[in-house]
């Protein structure tokens, strides 16, 4: 992606009992939701995504464009971080869902299932891996 290398890829799942990542009933793994985060509940939660302090979240499900949306911390970001930074980055962009062409998936749907990190020269990206729990 944009001609730079991977990083990490990381995945997002709740804890279930035993502090063992969720799996469910139906199958396929449990993923944060972004409407209503559970971050007490996710497993291992304050692990580091990428130690940068400014990266660029991805942003392309359910919209039919891509959506770069700049994010700092000054000490990195671990799993939670991304999470409430995705949270508020789709809150925003629900906002304004015809500007973004989005038509069928309520917020409360979607999921985050992994982030994969890219650095490009000396930027980070944050691609986003959501989907819709439908």
């Amino acid at each position: 992606m944009y001609g730079g290398m991977i990083v990490s890829a990381i995945p997002f799942q709740i804890e279930g009992e035993y502090r063992t990542r969720y799996i469910r009933e139906k199958g396929g793994l449990g993923g944060i939701n972004l409407a209503t985060p559970e971050l007490d509940k996710l497993y291992c939660g304050n692990s580091s995504v990428t130690d940068s302090t400014k990266a660029i979240l991805i942003i392309n499900f359910p919209s039919k464009k891509i959506i770069g949306y700049e994010i700092t911390s000054e000490n990195g970001f671990s799993k939670k971080d991304i999470i409430v930074e995705l949270s508020k980055a789709y809150a925003e962009i629900y906002k304004n869902k015809k500007k973004y062409e989005i038509c069928c998936d309520k917020l409360s749907d979607l999921e985050l299932k992994s982030i994969v990190v890219f650095k490009v020269g000396q930027r980070i990206y944050l691609e986003s891996e959501v989907s819709s729990k439908k």
